[in-house]
């Protein structure tokens, strides 16, 4: 299947590790951020059968920090160097120098609230239960007089998003 939990528990470090570098670099008056984890199968068929599979999967960090009055923003998908995390709030500070005027209330550190934001059971789905769903609903569309569908079938993995506030 495609499992979640080990990947959520592999990029929590580098969250902490953003803001402690933020917090300590001093360039922000205000920052939060978003890492996004992605990961998604895909079967297609045709005619009844299945003609390709493929897997993607990307994560990254994005960065939004003020900075002297002006909003900066950075990115980055390159999570297996330390140094790409210092180099992502360089970027964010840079992007603060030419960024426009803006004044952001960040939200004081508060728990934040459980969000079901995927299906687990979808998720969790197998190749070979994938591939029995849209073989049939292949079959169905096939049925179908004068058409020659191309099907894709979908399982998303997980979207994690954590936007933790600047502490005070």
């Amino acid at each position: 299947g495609l499992e979640a939990g080990h990947e959520e528990v592999r990029l929590a470090p580098m969250i902490e590790r953003v803001l402690q570098l933020a917090k300590r670099s001093d360039r922000f008056e205000g920052y939060d951020l978003l890492l996004r984890d992605e990961r998604q199968l895909t079967l297609k068929f045709e005619s009844g059968r299945l003609k390709e599979t493929a897997l993607r999967q990307e994560a990254g960090i994005n960065f939004r920090g003020v900075a002297g009055g002006r909003v900066g923003i950075a990115g980055t998908t390159d999570l297996g160097r330390a140094e790409s995390l210092d180099d992502l709030l360089a970027r964010a500070a840079a992007s603060a120098e030419q960024g426009e005027e803006c004044a952001l209330a960040f939200p004081a550190p508060s728990p934040l609230p459980a969000l079901a934001i995927s299906d687990d059971r979808a998720a969790a789905m197998d190749v070979e239960h994938l591939a029995a769903l849209g073989f049939r609903a292949d079959l169905e569309a096939c049925a179908a007089p004068d058409t020659h569908p191309v099907l894709p079938v979908y399982a998303d993995r997980r979207v994690t998003a954590y936007r933790p506030p600047q502490e005070g």
